[in-house]
């Protein structure tokens, strides 16, 4: 019987609940995931094998299939890595299998340890209307998360860490999310920024004049370091 662990993966402005099914049995050495992944997502192969052996335990010898449920609907990210690990572990039977109300978010190093993913605040905003319970989710994520209400937080650092918070007398810290939160953000810096001081960007320089002009709705969409940050602080 397939172990079930769930998670989520953004696909675009959208979120997909993900059900990671894995399947481990008799046969060739062979490692496949199917379920409309995008390219990090197939290359989770890798990572996820080097990260459950350095570890400490064993990958599996034979035919390991993991499906990504439901197969119809796109996901991408490396947001799955750490589910898909820990669907293979339950399968090797070193852990028991994982309670539905659990989600489990997070990207793998080689090492083990467990990387920041993209999009957790919208993942977890999402979550808290259609999948409220227990969150799992990287350290590095766990700032820009808690002020969401509703879902119950782990922050995890390693592997290691997340099968530690499965056990019944983990002691590692479950934390509520809470608005309360904001209050204790640190403060936003008190150096203004100008438009006139950001050296090109010019149309998008206009497209903000005009969007504060007439009190419009303004999306700023790019790769990192495009310069949106400034330019919204301006």
């Amino acid at each position: 019987m397939a172990s079930i662990i769930h998670s989520a993966a953004p696909y675009g402005f959208h979120t997909s609940r993900v059900e990671v099914e894995v399947d481990v049995a008799q046969g060739m050495p062979q490692f496949t995931i199917g379920g409309l992944g995008d390219t990090a997502i197939h290359e989770s192969k890798e990572r996820i094998r080097s990260a459950i052996k350095n570890s400490g335990y064993k990958f599996p010898d034979g035919r390991v299939t993991v499906n990504l449920a439901p197969a119809s609907s796109r996901k991408e990210g490396a947001s799955l890595d750490c589910a898909i690990a820990l669907g293979i572990l339950t399968e090797m039977g070193v852990i028991s299998p994982v309670s539905s109300d659990i989600v489990v978010l997070g990207e793998l190093a080689l090492n083990g340890s467990v990387r920041p993913i993209q999009g957790a605040i919208r993942i977890a905003l999402d979550l808290v209307k259609h999948h409220p319970g227990t969150f799992i989710i990287p350290e590095s994520n766990f700032l820009e998360v808690r002020v969401v209400e509703g879902l119950t937080y782990i922050p995890v650092r390693t592997l290691g860490d997340i099968l530690s918070a499965l056990q019944p007398d983990s002691k590692l810290e479950r934390v509520m999310g809470s608005r309360a939160f904001l209050a204790s953000a640190p403060s936003q810096s008190t150096i203004s920024v100008r438009l006139e001081d950001i050296a090109g960007h010019e149309q998008a320089k206009r497209a903000l004049m005009i969007a504060a002009a007439g009190n419009h709705h303004l999306l700023l969409y790019g790769p990192p370091g495009a310069g949106k940050s400034i330019l919204a602080q301006a």
